[in-house]
């Protein structure tokens, strides 16, 4: 009963922590240009660029998990960064 209650308690604080880190993309536009380890991507006309790391999760069109060179200059994607470092990409549609 103890290791139940626990279990609980310790999987309720960790959906409450993954809902509060959560948030909005920082930007949803058109890929301007893929250099290496940088991406830019223009919203309403503004460019904004990000740096790729080892760590950036890309996600294609399907929800699937890709690779960095699945990236191309004319999708339209959204971005989550954490400042200028990519946390998340997913390529729409």
């Amino acid at each position: 009963m103890k290791r139940t209650l626990v279990a609980l308690a310790t999987l309720a604080l960790l959906l409450t922590v993954a809902c509060a880190t959560t948030s909005a993309p920082t930007t949803t536009g058109l890929v301007t240009s893929v250099d290496g380890s940088t991406i830019t991507v223009a919203a309403n006309g503004t460019p904004a660029t990000y740096t790729l790391t080892r760590s950036t999760n890309i996600y294609a069109a399907d929800g699937v998990m890709t690779k960095r060179s699945y990236l191309t200059q004319g999708q339209r994607v959204q971005v989550w960064a954490n400042g200028d470092k990519a946390v998340r990409i997913n390529i729409e549609p």
